[in-house]
């Protein structure tokens, strides 16, 4: 019984296939014209250029690492802003203009960055 189930899950495997020619049966592609706009959309950067360690102005703010984070008024920020305290849950959505304080427990920003 056994040898007739193995010489029929082996022959089940030795059906024929029809001779294709891989290269006959493909049709090549169609020309498609694009027009100016078009191809200057597609070369238009990504927004993986925007992640730039800069791009929400971390630089004009480096000198309140170390204060507390009422320094930092965040009323005059035109972009978001996010307070980050330790153990918080955050989003990983990637904002390339806002910037995010991360303080300690006392309340003092340990580090300014983008996202």
């Amino acid at each position: 019984m056994r040898w007739l189930l193995l010489t029929v899950v082996v022959l089940s495997g030795c059906q024929t296939v029809e001779d294709v020619d891989p290269i006959t049966e493909i049709e090549p592609p169609e020309e498609v014209e694009t027009t100016k706009e078009e191809t200057a959309e597609a070369v238009q950067p990504s927004g993986l250029i925007e992640r730039t360690p800069d791009s929400c102005g971390v630089s004009e703010n480096e000198e309140l690492v170390g204060q507390p984070v009422e320094t930092f008024n965040q009323d005059a920020w035109p972009e978001p802003v996010r307070v980050v305290a330790p153990g918080s849950i955050i989003t990983t959505d990637y904002n390339a203009k806002r910037i995010n304080l991360d303080i300690d427990t006392s309340g003092t920003i340990t580090r300014i960055w983008c996202g």
